[in-house]
């Protein structure tokens, strides 16, 4: 196993949404998270491990940045080490991540995905430029609000290990949720995770690096609209 890089100190930086209940661990859910970044000169460097339980993926500025973690079990858990710089720009930026939540209930999600009891979103990291070093870390500053118009669905009715079936009905409120267009003002500040709620010692909070390389996504040019028919 890899070494372990993540110290807790007195904060975990898991969060999660403070409105989550009983019935949301019945069901596949998708959180939506945002953070506001202002850099007032020319961005240097950002870089920011993250993790999630279940499934999470990163972006900036509205970019795609990442997809992850990988699968971790209740002796280990993994978080990626993710390069943002490419994504910064002087002003106002966006670090939007979306969370697919699996219940502990293996028949109700993904069987290959290991999942925990305490779900939740890790990220910690730093952003800086030509004058100045931020930390970008998760805390109740984060906005977060949960996407009821997505329902992950069985893709057969006896044995259904995928379920990667969805069902999703548009919701203007959502649009361009993840950019610096949209206004956040009345979504939910997250909640931070306790050290006795979030312990180092099990999964999820037990973080180690990644062990093996990300996903390559190749990009696409469309060359004429016949293209993407």
């Amino acid at each position: 196993k890899g070494k372990r890089k993540m110290g807790f100190g007195d904060k975990t930086y898991w969060i999660w949404s403070p409105v989550w209940g009983r019935e949301d661990d019945e069901f596949p859910g998708l959180l939506y998270f945002r953070k506001e970044i202002e850099l007032r000169d020319t961005p240097v460097k950002g870089s920011i491990n993250i993790s999630a339980d279940t499934r999470y993926k990163l972006y900036v500025n509205g970019t795609l940045a990442e997809v992850g973690p990988c699968k971790g079990d209740r002796q280990v858990w993994f978080f990626d080490t993710v390069d943002i710089t490419p994504y910064l720009k002087t002003g106002k930026n966006i670090i939007g991540v979306s969370v697919l939540r699996y219940p502990v209930n293996p028949e109700m999600g993904n069987h290959s995905l290991f999942r925990t009891f305490t779900p939740g979103l890790y990220v910690h990291g730093y952003v800086s430029t030509k004058s100045s070093n931020q930390d970008v870390v998760a805390d109740e500053t984060w906005k977060c609000r949960k996407n009821k118009n997505v329902q992950f669905l069985h893709e057969e009715d006896g044995f259904s290990p995928l379920m990667i079936h969805e069902t999703v009905m548009g919701n203007p409120s959502f649009a361009e949720w993840n950019t610096d267009k949209y206004n956040d003002s009345d979504w939910e500040n997250a909640r931070v995770y306790a050290i006795f709620e979030m312990p180092p010692a099990i999964s999820p909070g037990n973080l180690f690096p990644r062990p093996i390389p990300a996903v390559y996504r190749k990009k696409r040019v469309f060359n004429s609209v016949m293209d993407i028919k």
